[in-house]
């Protein structure tokens, strides 16, 4: 079952299925992931009752062992829509045979989806701690190694809270940034990952297709490999993204060093 909700500037979609937010659009832009099976099914699954794998993907609980899935099993299952109205979903989920094999423990898993006039307003600790696998006295110590951030029985407002982040991880300084490689994965994010979102100006791709060689994609233009040095030597660039087949990854960073690029953002899947 799909269930969508609308505000004035918001639009969620949400599946029962593990009562995972499919989609998210503010002022008629998309800000989740596209689900691309080519690179990853999912957009954000529920985790629960655990984070992350078991040693041999078992357990023991009370002398007995039990088998539990990576990152859980609640994104498996449907879920019961227990409220619905046009801007707001509750869903749950409780024990059964099913999970009491994997997980012999009852439980009720409950999940809340609001829209407000700007899209979420206001976040607690333990919201934020649930979302990132981490405990709410977690998330209360590392943001106070920065500051005062939030406020007791208030919780941390939420364009304030990213306006910060952002200064702190230097995303409102500008940086300009160059992709190299656009196969599948470079043509994904450029499609799909909003530099401009997160502080960076994708100032061009490169690549050796002669097919995409002088072609611009979603304002980008595409340049030859040939052409990277004098590219970077006529113009400023913090970043580069590198996209290439793992067996060009170490020619290409040395490319890159050498003409002073020392932030590399690697998806070759290969140590550099």
């Amino acid at each position: 079952m799909e269930t969508v909700l609308k505000n004035q500037t918001c639009s969620a979609k949400i599946f029962s299925k593990g009562a995972e937010l499919k989609s998210l659009c503010v002022n008629g832009r998309e800000l989740m992931w596209s689900a691309d099976p080519t690179f990853w099914a999912n957009t954000s699954p529920l985790l629960f009752p655990m984070i992350g794998t078991l040693k041999g993907g078992k357990t023991l609980i009370n002398g007995k062992e039990y088998a539990i899935s990576k990152h859980g099993f609640v994104r498996d299952f449907e879920h019961t829509a227990e409220k619905i109205t046009d801007d707001t979903a509750v869903f749950s989920l409780t024990q059964n045979e099913t999970t009491k094999a994997m997980y012999p423990f009852d439980f009720k898993f409950t999940i809340k989806y609001e829209l407000t006039e700007n899209g979420v307003s206001r976040i607690s600790s333990f919201e934020l701690g649930h979302q990132l696998g981490l405990t709410p006295s977690q998330i209360r110590q590392d943001f106070s190694c920065f500051g005062e951030f939030g406020q007791q029985g208030y919780g941390y407002n939420v364009p304030a809270l990213r306006d910060q982040i952002a200064a702190i991880l230097g995303m409102d300084r500008g940086f300009t940034a160059i992709l190299i490689g656009v196969g599948n994965i470079g043509h994904a994010l450029m499609d799909n990952f909003c530099f401009a979102e997160w502080g960076f100006r994708l100032a061009a791709a490169f690549d050796i297709n002669p097919e995409l060689i002088g072609t611009v994609f979603n304002g980008v233009p595409i340049y030859s490999m040939d052409d990277l040095e004098k590219f970077l030597a006529e113009n400023k660039v913090d970043v580069a993204v590198l996209t290439v087949p793992k067996e060009a990854a170490i020619s290409v960073t040395a490319r890159l060093t050498g003409c002073g690029i020392d932030a590399i953002w690697n998806f070759t899947n290969l140590e550099l």
